[in-house]
């Protein structure tokens, strides 16, 4: 059951989103697998500090300025180390955490198998005839040496 009042519930792990149908002219809900709201990322996430390496001076390689961040129910991990300021590479790790739970959230479509070419059928056609013709050659010769 869905609980909440506000535009994002939750059902079941899932996600419930309210948008507006243009078709049916109400309220639909859509269902995400992974919530992208950033208070409730936070709540999902573990963060570590750690020290950088790389250029950028002593600044950067004496403070903990490089985020880590983990999300607990994917398991994703996501590391941000570009800039000097622990602020904006925390700020950059959720924002690349939003992109990749979006890339999970969509749902792929079943491919639609193609009909075969023609000359796809008549060269399985000729592979199978040139294979019985060795079975029928080995058969022979099998035969001339009983």
């Amino acid at each position: 059951m869905a609980t909440g009042n506000s535009l994002y519930n939750t059902y079941h792990g899932f996600s419930l989103k309210a948008k507006l149908s243009p078709f049916k002219g109400g309220i639909e809900l859509v269902m995400e697998k992974h919530s992208i709201d950033l208070r409730k990322l936070k709540k999902e996430v573990r963060i570590d500090y750690f020290k950088s390496s790389g250029p950028g001076g002593q600044h950067k390689n004496k403070t903990l300025s490089c985020v880590r961040v983990l999300h607990k129910p994917t398991g994703l991990r996501i590391i941000a180390t570009e800039s000097r300021s622990q602020i904006r590479n925390r700020e950059l790790a959720f924002k690349r955490l939003q992109v990749k739970l979006m890339e999970l959230n969509i749902e792929e479509k079943e491919r639609i198998l193609t009909k075969e070419p023609r000359h796809v059928k008549q060269q399985v056609q000729k592979n199978k005839r040139r294979r019985s013709q060795k079975k029928q050659f080995r058969k022979k010769m099998r035969e001339d040496v009983d």
